[in-house]
């Protein structure tokens, strides 16, 4: 079930292409392999305004048991960055 899958935040990126990039380490505490069709993704500001927001379909991606897998999803966004900058501390994810 659900419960079997846990997913962390590695780091929240912008680059100066405007496009967010969001690094999740997956981690399957199953003893089965364990296949992710899709990720609902909803990203926030500091002032909890939505920046993006949607599915992720991902393909063939299956994490083998007890093991865990990175998984970048990139955003293209109308944010720019003069340089790459990494908003892990300041932005939210919410998978729903």
């Amino acid at each position: 079930g659900e419960g079997q899958l846990s997913i962390s935040i590695f780091n929240i990126s912008l680059n100066v292409e405007g496009k967010v990039i969001i690094t999740l380490v997956i981690r399957n505490s199953s003893n089965k392999g364990m296949k992710v069709e899709e990720i609902p993704v909803t990203l926030k500001d500091e002032s909890n305004s939505i920046i993006v927001s949607g599915k992720f379909s991902m393909k063939d991606f299956t994490i083998k048991p007890m093991k865990a897998r990175i998984c970048n999803l990139a955003f293209q966004t109308n944010l720019t960055a003069e340089k790459p900058e990494s908003f892990l501390d300041k932005w939210k994810v919410i998978f729903e």
